[in-house]
């Protein structure tokens, strides 16, 4: 996802690229390092990428920019998320970048992951009182989301799939029973399906646009983040299909296209979408008669 970012922003004109051949440090071999800055402005350096091979980055910026920390606090999260390179983490900000506002938990991400991995919860149940209720848990995966700014455990709790809020946990302690869920496939597929984070049963859905340029474009960068999601196009509408869980999030999303679609299925889909639309229409009516 981080190159894909990269990609897109050099594909859109946002940003371009230089590339060099620099020795690296201890070494009198030269490797090829990925020089990106703002378009038109290319005497100032954005970020600096050894580009060997893509199973390792190094980064750097230059500190007097006036963009901030973003894209290597992303570079932190998909660190965490493949447990690599968390030794490289500095708490020094002058090697980052951002575009648009900075999140809270980047100051708290390797402090989680840290804790984690002393517990050893890839092969390991870990116990910890949730909420104030204590609890042994088989952690299937670790979720960053970006749009709650939460660090999320994904795992099985009495058999049963849960979904637990890090910053809820407190006490916890490694235990010697053994976790057979972690990186089991049905936890990828959890993590595929959820337009945000739940893990309620998938359901199939169709929704139709009217067919504009503005739909098109976001209809488009939607289907990059979305595995089950598809277009089709007709003259007069888009067609988008998904498999998705977390419907009220998905519905909140719909909500940003005004009145420009139609929602198709699932029932649940077009029930919450109908009941904000009512009672929209009930405040507005209320202010009238008033």
């Amino acid at each position: 996802n981080f190159y894909n970012i990269i990609n897109e922003m050099l594909n859109e004109g946002m940003i371009m690229s230089t590339i060099r051949n620099e020795k690296t440090l201890n070494s009198n071999r030269s490797y090829p390092h990925r020089y990106l800055s703002p378009s038109g402005k290319n005497h100032t350096l954005l970020l600096r990428m050894n580009t060997e091979g893509q199973s390792f980055l190094s980064a750097a910026v230059s500190g007097a920019h006036a963009q901030g920390k973003s894209l290597l606090s992303l570079y932190k999260k998909v660190s965490v998320m493949n447990a690599s390179g968390l030794d490289s983490f500095s708490d020094n900000n002058e090697i980052f970048i951002q575009y648009g506002r900075g999140y809270k938990m980047d100051s708290k991400i390797k402090e989680c992951y840290t804790t984690l991995m002393s517990c050893n919860f890839q092969s390991n149940k870990i116990s910890f009182r949730y909420n104030g209720a204590p609890m042994s848990f088989a952690t299937g995966a670790v979720v960053y989301s970006q749009d709650k700014d939460m660090i999320y455990l994904i795992g099985s709790y009495k058999h049963n799939v849960k979904i637990i809020r890090y910053s809820e946990i407190t006490d916890i302690t490694p235990t010697k029973e053994k976790n057979k869920e972690y990186g089991l496939e049905k936890y990828d597929k959890y993590v595929q399906d959820m337009f945000s984070i739940s893990v309620e049963d998938p359901q199939d859905v169709e929704v139709h646009f009217e067919n504009t340029i503005d739909n098109m474009i976001n209809l488009k960068k939607l289907c990059k983040l979305r595995v089950n999601g598809s277009l089709t196009i007709q003259p007069d509408k888009i067609i988008y299909t998904d498999r998705i869980s977390g419907i009220s999030d998905f519905a909140n999303y719909l909500r940003n296209y005004g009145s420009s679609f139609k929602v198709i299925r699932p029932d649940s889909l077009i029930k919450s979408i109908n009941t904000t639309l009512k009672r929209s229409l009930e405040r507005y009516n209320g202010k009238l008669n008033g």
